[in-house]
């Protein structure tokens, strides 16, 4: 599909739509096209990026899947509850609006995704006893209804769901051809939810973002499928916290020929986040996505963990401690320690409305297939070699510098 010099409203559709991080990102565009807060966090308000006709947030609908019943009012007002962020007053004053967006959440599948994500779920969910082409066409038709149903010109998918268990996966079963043939014999087994939702996404012509660890769509068949429907797909994971930090450290290492002898990464929150991180099939898929940036930057592989345990009392509060063993001149030893809090739904909203401005910028200049350029946002970017940040950051500089108008 072609949407080229399209002016009218766009929507989006969240995968994990009433999680704190969807609601919060709902809301802050709500607030920010309201003048109730500032665009302090966005990167696509930043000066460097000025002269860019981007879309405004009152042009955008919002509507999305869970697989937990709910309202983003609700997840709202319990964030501020046991988080203390996001002002009570803009709550309120978003309220008529936000429940205006329950109106168009849907009920969600929860395939292969794992016990811990099982046990959440408590919404009418789609019966996972329906096969894969039964499934894809109950997302496509919903995509479609609620793109109907407000009059859009077209829907980004963004997926904001709980990480997925670990899943490896064969080459056979990773090509456009072999997903084609599983979907056809219903081989339900080889995928998880986020792999289906990719494919009724991408599939039904809506450009797709992966804010996850999850697989989505990084097997090699749903980037095929993206190019073969002409819509840009981007992920993986959004770097928002401690793995930020390292995109930001470990160049420093380098460019002054410092050697890492060891990097520890101690990561603590309490949301439903830690929840489901709790459990180690789904920890699995996180610290694999957490762990890739480091050796890829420093060019070799120091002695490294990443941990991740749940402090419930820390609610939607994250805290990360990075101890940093490395070797100076003369062989002396050395040691970095960083401290890490932020507040997990907070540091993630922004990033989502800059991805979806971004998006917007790509799908009006007839791109699509992967975005390389957006691989600042993500801790595990799709098909991109390059980690550091400050680097990562001038990609996106050079493609926003090409739609400059003079």
């Amino acid at each position: 599909m072609n949407y080229e010099n399209k002016k009218g409203k766009i929507g989006v559709w969240f995968i994990g739509a009433f999680g704190s991080v969807a609601s919060s990102a709902i809301a802050g565009a709500k607030a920010v096209a309201g003048k109730l807060c500032a665009t302090t966090g966005l990167v696509t308000e930043h000066n460097l990026l000025n002269n860019i006709e981007f879309i405004e947030f009152d042009d955008i609908e919002f509507g999305g899947m869970d697989i937990r019943k709910g309202s983003i009012f609700s997840t709202l007002s319990d964030l501020h509850e046991r988080a203390n962020v996001i002002p009570h007053r803009v709550i309120e004053s978003l309220k008529q609006d936000l429940l205006k967006v329950d109106e168009n959440i849907r009920p969600g599948i929860t395939l292969n995704c794992g016990e811990a994500i099982d046990n959440i779920a408590d919404g009418d969910n789609l019966d996972n006893q329906n096969s894969l082409k039964e499934l894809i066409e109950i997302i496509k038709n919903e995509i479609n209804r609620f793109k109907e149903k407000n009059g859009l010109e077209y829907v980004i998918v963004i997926n904001c769901a709980s990480t997925e268990q670990y899943m490896e996966f064969d080459e056979k079963n990773s090509t456009l051809e072999g997903i084609r043939k599983a979907i056809f014999e219903n081989l339900k087994e080889l995928y998880p939810a986020s792999v289906i939702y990719a494919w009724a996404a991408i599939d039904a012509g809506c450009p797709y973002i992966n804010f996850t660890p999850s697989i989505g769509a990084s097997l090699k068949g749903l980037k095929e499928l993206a190019i073969e429907r002409k819509v840009p797909i981007a992920g993986n994971d959004g770097k928002t916290g401690e793995t930020l930090i390292k995109s930001v450290l470990a160049p420093m290492f380098v460019c002054r020929n410092l050697e890492v002898l060891s990097w520890e990464g101690y990561n603590i929150l309490g949301n439903s986040d830690g929840l489901i991180l709790a459990d180690p099939k789904n920890k699995e898929t996180k610290i694999r996505s957490k762990s890739r940036s480091l050796n890829k930057i420093l060019g070799y592989q120091p002695h490294s963990s990443v941990h991740i345990d749940m402090v419930p009392s820390l609610n939607d509060w994250k805290i990360a401690w990075d101890f940093i063993h490395f070797k100076g001149f003369m062989e002396t030893p050395m040691i970095m320690q960083v401290l890490w809090q932020g507040c997990d739904s907070i540091l993630a909203a922004p990033l989502i409305l800059d991805l979806i401005r971004l998006i917007d910028l790509s799908v009006k200049s007839g791109e699509f297939g992967v975005q390389n350029q957006l691989s600042c946002f993500f801790k595990d970017p799709l098909d991109c070699a390059e980690y550091d940040l400050h680097s990562q950051f001038e990609t996106l500089m050079v493609y926003i510098n090409s739609k400059r108008r003079c």
